[in-house]
């Protein structure tokens, strides 16, 4: 066998192998969980970021009968087992940053990307009032672009009137 038939086989070798395996990858799956009213210490998961030090000094003179530190960290990792196994499996971002302290403006900033104020919503009476406007684009759209199956689970209100996302 001369040089350029074996170096020919081994390209093809190479290149019907190297499609083989793009062939078997698949996207990741994808979850992003928006939990509203939730402090950085009730889930296990973040136990390691947050000392007893860090909790809010306010929270816990207030709470300081009932939510002892330890106690909410006890509580914590009893709590949210499957949140914490999703965590320790895949990919965990630590620092986020929302544009509002409500939960409506925060839901319609990660569905679109957007500042919700660019679209009017300030605050959940705006949300309530309007809704998202249809004209915006949403994250599951983008998701259905690249190929995925998208859904919604839980509290949605982004919808004027309904308690259900659109269909589309």
């Amino acid at each position: 066998m001369s040089l350029i038939t074996s170096l020919r086989w081994s390209l093809m070798g190479l290149m019907l192998g190297s499609s083989a395996i793009a062939a078997q990858q698949t996207p990741p799956n994808v979850v992003i969980v928006l939990a509203d009213d939730m402090g950085f210490g009730h889930v296990a998961m973040n136990l390691d970021l947050a000392t007893a030090d860090s909790y809010n000094p306010q929270n816990l003179k207030r709470d300081s009968q009932r939510y002892k530190p330890e106690l909410a960290r006890s509580y914590a990792r009893k709590a949210t087992p499957t949140l914490t196994q999703l965590a320790n499996e895949g990919v965990r971002f630590t620092n986020a940053y929302v544009p509002s302290p409500l939960c409506g403006p925060s839901r319609a900033a990660l569905m679109t990307g957007r500042y919700p104020q660019r679209f009017g919503i300030y605050n959940n009476a705006d949300v309530k009032a309007a809704g998202l406007p249809v004209e915006e684009n949403v994250l599951a759209n983008n998701f259905r672009k690249a190929g995925y199956r998208t859904g919604a689970v839980g509290k949605w209100h982004l919808t004027k009137g309904e308690k259900k996302p659109p269909i589309r």
